[in-house]
């Protein structure tokens, strides 16, 4: 970990000025959710639960419902795929708040640790990182 986490702040390429940090304030920045990634996949269940509005359900035919419940049995789904939001669209139409839920949850916040692939920073890993 000490050789990403430390490169990450020498080189502080997002400008947080960790220089200006000490290495708690710089935990805490890195462990802060600020940063923003795409979602390659979601579960039929969440996008079941989380992303159909109610009001958009009540208002589909049958087979409207039976193909969005098909949709949904599949264990992933990639909330990018341009078929799987042409069917949503075709389903509960364009401007639905389902067709707006998908889009929102097809993003996810993330901390930069987690961007690096670090997981949890805690104070002693970059007070090591600041030393090595």
């Amino acid at each position: 970990m000490s050789d990403m986490l430390r490169d990450e702040l020498i080189t502080d390429p997002l400008g947080r000025d960790y220089s200006g940090m000490d290495d708690k304030a710089a935990a805490s920045d890195l462990n802060t959710s600020y940063r923003v990634r795409n979602r390659n996949s979601i579960s039929g269940d969440e996008i079941f639960h989380n992303v159909a509005s109610r009001v958009d359900w009540d208002g589909l035919t049958d087979t409207q419902r039976m193909q969005f419940l098909a949709f949904c049995g599949r264990d992933v789904i990639d909330p990018f795929a341009r078929a799987n939001v042409e069917l949503v669209k075709s389903i509960f139409g364009n401007s639905s708040a389902t067709v707006g839920n998908l889009n929102a949850v097809r993003f996810e916040n993330i901390t930069r640790a987690v961007e690096l692939g670090l997981g949890v920073v805690k104070v002693g890993h970059v007070a090591v990182a600041r030393t090595v």
